[in-house]
């Protein structure tokens, strides 16, 4: 998967942002609404690939050692662990729904990270919005930038 969002949209008076501070503003000033309708199709497209890869991978052994150890070792219940009936921490949940998205290597590709960001956006993205109580929209919100930050900084 290539970037979503074209080198042309992300053009404007940034001579004077260190990196660090064009990458924050990047994320502060994207918002779903103002994303262009082929953005948000190819980000919808991402979010189902992406999603499937955990549901497989959690019947795999390493996604049972990790739901475990998130389970031990980061508490809280703010996140679910999918498909182990158990919750964790946000990043807890995070780690361990990775794990299971990377369990049988059937998730997303991107050329310019070497590797496939969406393992470990999608389960990252999932357990902030269940801690924060948002909705899909924001869900694929996060997706964008997560995407777009991970393949930019892999370029």
């Amino acid at each position: 998967m290539g970037c979503l969002i074209q080198e042309s949209e992300l053009e404007g008076d940034h001579g004077r942002m260190s990196g660090q501070e064009r990458v924050a503003h990047f994320i502060k000033k994207t918002t779903w609404g103002e994303l262009p309708e082929a953005v948000k199709k190819r980000a919808k497209c991402a979010c189902l690939i992406t999603s499937a890869s955990p549901w497989p991978g959690a019947l795999t052994p390493v996604s049972k050692i990790a739901a475990d150890f998130a389970a031990a070792n980061w508490g809280g219940v703010d996140a679910t662990i999918l498909l182990h009936q158990d919750k964790s921490s946000a990043p807890g949940a995070a780690f361990a729904n990775a794990c299971a998205g990377n369990g049988l290597d059937l998730d997303d590709d991107a050329i310019f990270t070497g590797g496939h960001p969406g393992a470990q956006l999608f389960p990252a993205a999932l357990a902030a919005a269940e801690k924060a109580g948002a909705g899909g929209k924001d869900l694929l919100e996060a997706l964008v930038i997560g995407y777009e930050v991970s393949i930019r900084a892999g370029r």
